[in-house]
């Protein structure tokens, strides 16, 4: 894992150190670098409420940390890390945490609802050798409602793999664990299977029960996850399992496809200087001239865009969102009848809520990823249509198509620094200047500050929409559920209890929805479009300032050396693209 990790951060190294030598500034480097360098690899346990997650980690760790047999109500998801210096960090809401001993962790679960989750710092030494793997407890698929949907919208974007327990004597997969499932792929996480309670059937039994789970996922996902059983024979199946799950693949999974675009980012920073050297002082004085001209209109640009991706346009996603999550829902009515019986709300609101999600997930992915790209699409062919022949002629005539790209790119992996957005967007709210280190007190460099503020605020739904967090819609089953849960709340007879449900809690579930996700998707494409002009406008003044630093070596002696640096970095930025691509090939 190590070895990968030091293998990664030495292409980048290269790509930066090459640049330089030719005069390119990659500042994005640093920031991938920083981030590598502190990356880790979360790996959730997920399950039903008494799959036996606590006891597997029990199990692996030799020891019983983690509680066993408390309520649904107070589970809280719970990071296991190493340190020297054993402790609980209770992390809360609004972003500040709470420093307990060990021996408080029964104590913090009836406080369950005053935190978001938990880091358990242990002296262990199996925690010490799993790094960057961090183990992650996660509240059982039959806690309470807030618990639940609180890990899952933490955790299903920052999960690098998912360790899925299945109690052996339940048999199968149950639905709402396929639908957890069905969720995780619209994620492109991946996951592995670890049968627990093994040793309460007999090895016949076990082996009928792993070849139904095989044929569950095969025939419902296309999936082959690898599977491990937990027995007192074949010993600790999550021990057994971890080392199937690859870490240096995770990581190059995560980070080869950045190191690939910074590259290719590089190789066409120094093409753009190598033809400028070629131009004339003039051509390259109407090449600026035009960039900051368009850098001008760019705002204009930003508003034509989201009138023209405006409530008409999102009208129809809506639209499918409603009835979509509808035709989940009634295809799930045995299973809500069943919830709901004997007036069950908290079953039948995680049902609700689940059911909602998946399919959310699904149409919000398909949906908005197209807007995303059609937003991008057209801010590149808006670029491409002004008179910028002469930008054409110094960058390639493939520019622009290039900018979109690298643009997209961008979005597209806003999802790899989750963390780093999220930590930021607390104290964007709080209007601390700490956004940009660079920026100042100046009037631009304030306006500057404001619109990063706009942006940051709305980066929980940007990333709703660039890697699939339905989280904010899914937050609105929770406010209105309890509106409608009357509904079923006494004791009905069967035939009662499904017409209910069928023309009543469905038709009310696809109401709110339809009220209130125009709002929310009309955000997320506003701030969509807010961090997609900010990207261009960077990558067009990036151009900018390189063409007025290679306009002042034109005439002078420098010109001729900066030739040769330039080309000697072309040829050794081929010579990383041939060693990525052999990575690549190995994986």
């Amino acid at each position: 894992m190590f070895a990968v990790k030091n293998q990664c951060l030495g292409l980048l190294d290269r790509i930066t150190t090459l640049a330089d030598s030719a005069g390119i500034e990659l500042p994005e480097n640093r920031a991938l670098a920083e981030e590598m360098q502190q990356a880790e690899l979360l790996v959730p346990i997920i399950g039903a409420f008494s799959a036996g997650k606590s006891s597997l980690i029990n199990t692996f760790l030799g020891a019983d940390v983690l509680p066993v047999g408390i309520t649904p109500e107070t589970e809280l998801a719970t990071e296991l890390r190493y340190s020297q210096d054993p402790h609980i960090l209770a992390h809360r809401a609004d972003g500040g945490s709470d420093r307990l001993a060990v021996q408080e962790l029964l104590s913090i679960k009836p406080r369950a609802s005053l935190y978001t989750h938990l880091e358990l710092h242990l002296d262990d030494l199996r925690l010490q050798a799993l790094y960057p793997q961090v183990l992650v407890d996660m509240p059982g698929f039959g806690s309470s409602l807030e618990s639940h949907n609180k890990a899952i919208a933490y955790y299903l974007p920052r999960g690098a793999h998912f360790i899925v327990a299945v109690s052996v004597p339940d048999g199968t997969l149950a639905e709402s664990t396929l639908r957890q499932l069905e969720t995780m792929q619209t994620y492109e996480a991946g996951f592995s299977i670890l049968l627990s309670k093994a040793n309460l059937r007999s090895a016949e039994e076990t082996h009928a029960v792993e070849m139904a789970v095989r044929e569950q996922l095969e025939l419902r996902l296309g999936a082959k996850p690898a599977i491990a059983r937990d027995d007192r024979k074949q010993g600790n199946g999550l021990a057994l399992l971890l080392p199937q799950i690859t870490a240096s693949e995770l990581w190059l999974g995560r980070f080869l496809p950045r190191i690939s675009s910074q590259l290719s980012h590089a190789r066409a920073q120094v093409k753009t200087a190598r033809r400028a050297l070629d131009q004339s002082g003039a051509d390259i004085a109407r090449s600026v001239r035009q960039l900051n001209e368009a850098l001008d209109d760019l705002s204009t640009e930003r508003d034509t865009l989201v009138a023209r991706l405006g409530r008409s346009r999102l009208a129809p996603v809506v639209e499918q969102c409603v009835e979509e999550v509808g035709d989940a829902l009634r295809e799930a009515s045995s299973e809500l009848q069943a919830a709901a019986a004997g007036g069950n709300n908290a079953r039948f609101s995680q049902a609700v809520s689940d059911i909602s999600r998946q399919r959310l997930s699904r149409v919000v992915k398909e949906r908005m990823d197209g807007l995303s790209q059609q937003a991008v699409a057209d801010l590149a062919t808006s670029l491409s249509q002004r008179e910028m022949h002469d930008v054409g002629s110094v960058g390639g005539v493939e520019w622009t198509q290039q900018m979109q790209v690298r643009v997209q790119e961008t979005l597209a992996q806003t999802s790899m620094a989750l963390d780093r957005w999220q930590s930021t967007l607390q104290k964007a709210r709080e209007g601390e200047q700490v956004l940009r280190p660079d920026m100042g007190d100046g009037e631009s460099d304030r306006e500057k500050v404001q619109q990063a503020k706009v942006a940051f605020r709305s980066v929980a739904t940007v990333l709703a929409v660039t890697t699939n967090v339905v989280a904010p819609a899914i937050e609105l089953v929770v406010i209105f559920l309890p509106e409608i849960l009357g509904l079923v709340s006494r004791k009905l007879r069967e035939e009662e209890l499904r017409k209910i449900i069928d023309n009543q809690v469905i038709p009310s579930v696809q109401r709110e929805f339809r009220t209130r996700l125009p709002e929310l998707l009309q955000e997320q494409v506003d701030g969509l479009i807010q961090q997609a002009v900010q990207e261009f406008r960077g990558a067009m003044d990036e151009k900018r300032k390189l063409l007025e630093t290679v306009v002042a070596e034109q005439d002078s002696p420098a010109r001729a050396a900066r030739m040769q640096a330039l080309d000697a970095a072309e040829a050794g930025l081929a010579a990383v693209a041939n060693d990525i691509a052999a990575l690549e090939t190995a994986r």
